[in-house]
């Protein structure tokens, strides 16, 4: 989980699964520019994640 875009474009080229960003509530920009860098889900808090998993494609 990060809370910074930068993080989030890290997680991604380092070939992280699912990414999550956490914004700050009512924080537009910072939303939008975590989903712009990659994040599979952006959340306010940890407790928006229950139910949000899914099971990961393996490798053929």
């Amino acid at each position: 989980m990060d809370a910074s875009p930068s993080g989030v474009a890290a997680a991604r080229q380092g070939g992280f699964g699912r990414i999550v960003g956490l914004a700050a509530p009512g924080d537009l920009d910072s939303l939008t520019s975590l989903f712009h860098q990659g994040a599979d889900y952006v959340v306010h808090e940890l407790g928006e994640l229950h139910g949000a998993a899914r099971p990961m494609p393996t490798a053929a």
